[in-house]
């Protein structure tokens, strides 16, 4: 898993700061599709995700050495003081068999 700007520049009240979570597929072509999926750990009070606590996000399918993005969008009220804020996110693949093939060389 990537994510693009892991730490957004200073945002004001009510503006959102948007993330890019890139997650690859790292088995071989002739493997499975596999489906990820997102899940908010923490919430932060006065701060709220286009993904709500308890919410899941998943990906389409992902092909064997393919990649998806998911966008998540993060914004504070102005109850929140100036600060850096952590946002902890929980990512697993949802198909069991993804067990069963293993990328190869």
């Amino acid at each position: 898993m990537t994510v693009t700007r892991q730490e957004s520049p200073p945002t004001p009240p009510g503006v959102a700061a948007t993330f890019d979570i890139a997650v690859t597929n790292h088995n071989n072509a002739a493997c499975a599709t596999i489906t990820f999926q997102l899940e908010p750990v923490t919430s932060v009070d006065g701060v709220t995700t286009d993904l709500p606590f308890l919410g899941t996000a998943l990906t389409n399918p992902v092909a064997g050495g393919q990649t998806a993005h998911l966008t998540l969008s993060a914004t504070a009220d102005d109850s929140v003081d100036p600060q850096q804020v952590a946002l902890t996110f929980f990512l697993s693949a949802t198909d069991f068999a993804t067990n069963l093939c293993r990328a190869s060389s």
